[in-house]
């Protein structure tokens, strides 16, 4: 049964992911980066907010663990976030967040509406919730797989979807059966989902 809407959805804040901002180059790891300008957009594409956003990922630290500090300043915030970088298993560095609020490595971090601050998710408690807890489980249904194309194919994605020259058949196949899922929990989409000419 879906949620009343007494939490806020988390999709009305703001976003910070901070592999997207080492992908963008605004944080680049060995590096120090001037203030950069970086943009929040809506669906529509208009903008939500914006800061400059700065970045030192030079500090030593005693551990074998990399450290680094990241600037947002804005009209509507000024604030500094830790970061660490931790050794992945086969080589290379993973960078995480240090959550404000709970000193937890995160890799996204939200600021809420009437927020001046960005913390981890699990900082904000029960006060928000996923907009797709509000659904009932066919709309769910509908928006998973809309949500699965738009980040998958893009959001001008046609009917049909044929498998990315960059993606993997098995990571196709797998994601074919999830919007198969999606269908038969869904009833009918309101649109024909193709890959490979077979309706999902």
């Amino acid at each position: 049964m879906p949620r009343h809407l007494q939490r806020t959805p988390l999709e009305l804040g703001l976003q910070l992911n901070i592999n997207r901002l080492i992908r963008d180059g605004l944080v680049q790891p060995g590096k120090v980066t001037q203030p950069s300008s970086f943009r929040w957009l809506d669906d529509e594409g208009d903008e939500r907010a914006s800061a400059r956003i700065a970045a030192d990922l030079t500090i030593p630290s005693a551990d074998k663990a990399r450290s680094g500090k990241m600037r947002i300043h804005a009209a509507w915030i000024n604030q500094t976030v830790q970061l660490v970088g931790r050794p992945r298993h086969f080589g290379g560095v993973q960078w995480y967040f240090v959550c404000p609020a709970q000193g937890k490595h995160v890799s996204v971090l939200w600021a809420m509406p009437r927020t001046r601050y960005f913390v981890g998710r699990k900082a904000l408690g029960k006060q928000v919730a996923y907009l797709s807890q509000y659904h009932s489980p066919g709309a769910r249904a509908n928006y998973s797989a809309e949500k699965l194309i738009k980040r998958t194919w893009g959001p001008d994605a046609s009917d049909e979807l044929p498998k990315p020259k960059w993606m993997r058949w098995r990571t196709y196949e797998r994601l074919s059966n999830k919007l198969q899922k999606f269908n038969s929990e869904a009833g009918v989409l309101p649109r024909l989902f193709l890959l490979d000419g077979d309706v999902v």
